[in-house]
């Protein structure tokens, strides 16, 4: 499952009719990735008379702090910015997106549809409200608003990257519950096919890049999956042949713990299929089981980490699949 730490189409400025005719350093400091240098501009500005009441200048600071994963001044500057003008609709699919990902779903869900009474076509809130269905496992319902992202911009990865993350969302729940991958390998394919079709799709989108290594990632899973487990890679439960030595891990690094998850109060697990290459390197990691507020981040940078010893099928290494799990609880 994609992480929501992933920002599909939040770090684009909103684009208002104020903003087409209004400039100011800090903005293109922004959009040049400075964003520390943007900050002191643009919290200078936002101090003085001619530009305090400037709703770019407050959605542009949000922006920045966010780009800081300062999430408190994130969020009052999206605040202002839609006090000063209320009825531009990616201020609040901004607003939204920032809720989603501090676990807040009912306000991330009231900005997210207020966006789309304001603007139907606005996809960053289509892509909100689906993220808020698939956390309540409302899968049907999530599925819906990825099909109304590619219908409004196929040429974004967005819907499909929102699409794969429900069929994988539906097999990490299945296999929570004690089904094989192997046993539901359709979900699997299916949600490789709709990257591969998104991947091709979106060639020319800033963001391609993130649907190709997603592709990539699941694709390895299925191809794994898929193939009947006689290359010595056992299923959960089942006896390990005598020309088998196991995968052993020698070190298995912790994850860290998040400031937005610690402000939520998140506790949980997150569950990862990883991919153990024979070359004793860590190739393809997928979530099966996701809590957000950037934890998933946190489990996945930890499982890349992993040190081990490959299995070994007649005195030769192979690769094999893994599931490991993290606990994360509020101390």
């Amino acid at each position: 499952m994609r992480t929501l730490g992933l920002i599909i189409g939040f770090g684009v400025l909103a684009a208002t009719t104020q903003a087409q005719q209004f400039k100011h350093p800090g903005i293109e400091l922004y959009r040049q990735g400075k964003f520390d240098q943007a900050i002191t501009s643009l919290e200078a500005a936002s101090k003085q008379k001619e530009f305090s009441n400037n709703s770019d200048i407050w959605n542009t600071l949000g922006l920045a702090y966010f780009a800081k994963d300062d999430i408190k001044k994130s969020r009052k500057a999206f605040e202002t910015a839609i006090k000063i003008a209320p009825n531009v609709a990616a201020f609040h699919g901004n607003l939204s997106y920032l809720y989603l990902l501090t676990q807040k779903m009912d306000d991330s869900r009231r900005e997210a549809e207020t966006a789309i009474r304001l603007d139907p076509k606005d996809t960053n809130a289509q892509f909100v409200l689906g993220r808020v269905e698939l956390s309540d496992e409302k899968f049907d319902e999530a599925d819906k608003y990825a099909a109304k992202v590619i219908e409004i911009n196929p040429a974004s990865p967005d819907g499909y990257m929102l699409r794969a993350d429900i069929l994988l969302s539906k097999l990490g729940k299945l296999v929570g519950a004690g089904w094989d991958v192997r046993d539901e390998i359709d979900l699997l394919k299916q949600a490789n096919d709709v990257l591969k079709t998104g991947a091709e799709r979106s060639r020319t989108h800033p963001n391609h890049k993130s649907i190709d290594d997603e592709s990539e990632s699941v694709g390895a899973f299925y191809t794994h999956y898929s193939k009947e487990p006689s290359d010595g890679t056992a299923i959960s439960g089942a006896a390990v042949p005598s020309n088998v030595r196991p995968l052993v891990i020698i070190r298995k690094p912790l994850p860290t713990y998040t400031d937005r998850a610690r402000a939520s109060g998140l506790s949980g697990r997150v569950r990862i299929a990883v991919l153990f290459g024979a070359d004793g390197q860590v190739r393809h990691t997928l979530i099966l089981q996701s809590l957000g507020s950037g934890l998933d981040e946190m489990a996945l940078n930890a499982a890349r980490r992993i040190e081990f010893v490959p299995q070994m099928v007649d005195g030769k290494p192979v690769s094999v699949v893994k599931t490991i799990e993290y606990s994360f609880s509020v101390y």
